[in-house]
């Protein structure tokens, strides 16, 4: 039997700041961000290992 060792979850969204925010808020912390200044199209969060 496998397990998940390490998640990975692709949330897509209009406002991709706001939802960053928002897992912020929950704890989670920015690793990456595309472009890494001005409006982000990408932003990688992680929480205990998961991303």
């Amino acid at each position: 039997m496998s397990m998940f060792r390490t998640p990975q979850v692709i949330l897509f969204s209009e406002d991709v700041s706001r939802a960053a925010e928002f897992y912020a808020g929950l704890g989670f912390t920015e690793t990456f961000r595309v472009p890494a200044e001005g409006e982000p199209i990408h932003i990688d969060l992680v929480l205990d290992g998961y991303r």
